[in-house]
């Protein structure tokens, strides 16, 4: 499917998901898992893995294809709500 357009991948996961469930479960699980060590690697954070999985959910639900999410959403990494900055030294403001 690597050479086809977004909306023919679409459909196909689509058809693919109606007829086999465990086909669907696991290839999210894949996907997320792979997104995951990206988020351990520093590539992405937790919010943006937290979002691929509301575009999928959202897909799902649109689709009528049943997904246990809460099996899902249990082993993602946690979202910070804060930010990672501090104020700027003297010495900093100097440079």
């Amino acid at each position: 499917m690597a050479g086809k357009n977004i909306d023919e991948r679409c459909n196909y996961f689509g058809e693919k998901a109606k007829e086999n469930h465990q086909w669907v479960f696991n290839n999210i699980i894949k996907f997320l898992q792979f997104q995951k060590e990206r988020v351990q690697q520093c590539n992405i954070t937790g919010g943006t893995l937290k979002n691929f999985l509301k575009a999928i959910k959202l897909f799902c639900e649109m689709a009528d294809i049943p997904i246990a999410w809460k099996k899902i959403t249990r082993g993602l990494p946690k979202v910070r709500r804060y930010a990672d900055d501090k104020a700027p030294t003297i010495e900093e403001l100097q440079k």
